[in-house]
């Protein structure tokens, strides 16, 4: 009983869903499906009332029935291709907006919640149920055949009931053998045992068929992997090419498919056997029927023409209930498939989202209190018990060595996490009160492995809303990008890389310079650079560190580097060392201290400026 309601509240669940999205899908559904169940009676019952005019030697008759029969089963049919024609146009609409619900999902996820390895198995799994499943388009499928399956059954139970009361006007002996009892137990009989045989059949196919598709995610994720991001990735392709990759790696993949492949040989194995036990349980129900109606056409209980009827009535309801039995796997089946795209898109961001908007002041002031963090699923910190303050107007260098915590540093302070222990506070109210959307505007960011895209150089400068122009060539003349930009024929206007088109690729200092530039277009209060000018030479580097202090003079500017000499400039210098905030201070305090982390790490990088 358990599984029974959990079955209904699923399907009703989808059932409910899909009616959100479209009002009238659920009603052309179910029209359709009775149409489709109506339309072979429409040839059973007529063609069977034909042979009996015909065997009356009633031609006329039969003849204008025939007319009737033929223009009755068009416009029937008409009707039937113009639903089918609806509910395709419909069904692609769902699955369009519910491809769109994924991805827009996935972009509207926290950043601590969308990096979570599981989030992201489940992200695939519903992008890869939702395309290769045929997602609630197939899910509709199995729920029209259901609702034609248990019209088509009630109508021929109706038609069999009728055929069991029917009295034979024969005195032979073995009318007695189907009369009205006994003739409908026979049939409630053969009914009972069809429907446990088709049950037992499809539990098994389906049970098995799932089976092999939980195993298969995995694989199927490994072999996307290579297709996407090895064959056909100009990135790796260096990297292939320069270690003589190619065999290795066309090695994996031929493994990957050949598991792929058993999953595939395992599927098919179980469809082909329940193929044949259908065939079976088909033949068996024809034999029985068959001789079920030939007795009664024998004893005089029916006519010839009503002979052929219910011969078409018992192949009817055993295709029926067939289609019944197999679409109550089918939806069974779907209904843990479309699990994951329900449990996805209804997936609840974690981080706390306050109301406060941010007040306009010249002086914000962000405090660190007993700030503690572990990752999720994990039990170690990477920071640990910091506490700073950091104030508008001052620019501060955060350092340290690699795995130290400084990134974890700024992806907290930009609320991509939230604190494992203690609290950070602007101006000294707790950042989780305020809006989280106007918190983040309030930063302009160039992560360590920032990302640009496939768009105009103006849409990754200034986004595509982006309706100040000069303010974008201002940004490229800071960055010294202007004369690249205006060399390329469409200026601004020129696609990066050629994912969506043709367009120009770029060396990691001129994308660098892009995405500093996309920074300082959002002038906001607060400005961090994360490794900014990795990619670039030290003359750069100093150019852009010139620039870019002009720029954000008034502003609270972060820059995490490893190249110590970027540090003099700031007024002061967080030193981390395993998740611990160890040192703070200006460059000359600090290098006084001897032996401490920071002057170790300067001296480490100055002997090579030295030498």
């Amino acid at each position: 009983m358990k599984q029974a309601y959990k079955f209904y509240k699923d399907t009703m669940s989808l059932l409910m869903f899909i009616h959100q999205l479209n009002k009238k899908m659920i009603f052309t559904c179910c029209l359709k499906s009775l149409i489709s169940a109506l339309l072979p009676y429409v040839y059973i019952v007529g063609g069977a009332h034909i042979i009996d005019l015909l065997i009356q030697t009633e031609y006329d008759e039969a003849i204008l029935y025939s007319i009737g029969m033929v223009v009755l089963y068009f416009i029937i049919h008409c009707l039937h291709g113009y639903l089918v024609h609806v509910k395709e146009i419909d069904s692609m609409e769902i699955n369009r907006v519910c491809n769109a619900s994924i991805l827009m999902k996935s972009i509207q996820l926290d950043f601590a919640t969308f990096e979570d390895k599981k989030n992201l198995e489940e992200f695939s799994a519903a992008d890869y149920n939702t395309a290769r499943q045929g997602g609630f388009g197939s899910f509709l499928i199995s729920f029209e055949k259901l609702f034609e399956g248990m019209i088509s059954m009630v109508i021929s139970f109706i038609f069999v009931i009728e055929l069991c009361v029917s009295i034979p006007t024969s005195k032979a002996a073995y009318a007695s053998l189907i009369n009205v009892g006994s003739s409908i137990a026979l049939i409630g009989a053969i009914i009972i045992l069809l429907f446990i045989s088709y049950l037992k059949v499809i539990k098994y196919v389906n049970t098995n068929n799932m089976r092999i598709f939980n195993e298969s995610i995995e694989v199927n994720q490994k072999y996307n992997y290579f297709g996407d991001q090895l064959f056909m990735n100009e990135v790796v392709a260096k990297d292939i090419r320069v270690y003589h990759m190619q065999e290795f790696i066309f090695h994996k993949w031929k493994k990957l498919t050949y598991e792929s492949f058993v999953f595939r040989i395992k599927e098919t194995q179980f469809t082909t056997n329940s193929l044949l036990s259908y065939s079976v349980l088909n033949d068996i129900v024809l034999f029985v029927s068959y001789l079920f109606v030939s007795l009664k056409a024998i004893v005089g209980a029916i006519t010839i023409g009503s002979f052929t009827q219910y011969i078409g009535v018992f192949r009817q309801f055993n295709l029926a209930l067939k289609n019944f039995v197999e679409a109550l796997g089918d939806i069974q089946i779907k209904n843990s498939y479309l699990t994951y795209y329900i449990s996805y898109v209804n997936k609840k961001n974690t981080l706390n989202t306050g109301t406060k908007k941010i007040e306009e002041m010249s002086n914000h002031e962000i405090e660190f209190h007993h700030v503690s963090f572990k990752y999720p699923g994990s039990d170690v910190y990477v920071l640990k018990d910091v506490s700073c303050k950091l104030n508008s107007q001052e620019k501060v260098a955060i350092v340290g060595r690699n795995g130290a915590g400084k990134t974890t540093f700024i992806k907290l302070l930009c609320r991509l996490y939230e604190v494992s222990e203690g609290k950070i506070t602007l101006n000294g109210i707790d950042v989780r009160d305020y809006d989280y959307d106007d918190y983040l505007n309030h930063f302009g960011v160039v992560f360590q492995d920032f990302a640009l895209f496939s768009m105009s150089i103006k849409e990754n400068i200034g986004g595509v809303n982006c309706t100040d122009d000069e303010l974008v060539w201002d940004c490229l003349n800071k960055v010294g990008m202007t004369d690249k930009v205006k060399s390329y024929e469409n200026g601004f206007d020129t696609l990066m890389y050629n994912r969506m088109g043709e367009g120009v690729d770029m060396s990691g200092g001129q994308a660098q310079k892009i995405a500093i530039a996309r920074a300082l277009y959002k002038d906001a209060p607060f400005m961090i650079l994360d490794e900014p000018t990795a990619a670039l030479d030290p003359i750069s580097e100093y150019e852009i560190y010139e620039q870019f202090n002009a720029m954000v003079k008034d502003k609270l500017s972060i820059y995490i580097s490893h190249r110590m000499s970027s540090c003099r400039f700031c007024d002061r210098i967080f030193v981390f060392d395993d998740g611990l905030l160890v040192q703070r201070g200006s460059h000359d305090a600090l290098i006084e201290e001897s032996n401490s982390v920071y002057a170790n790490l300067w001296n480490a990088q100055a002997k090579y400026y030295n030498s």
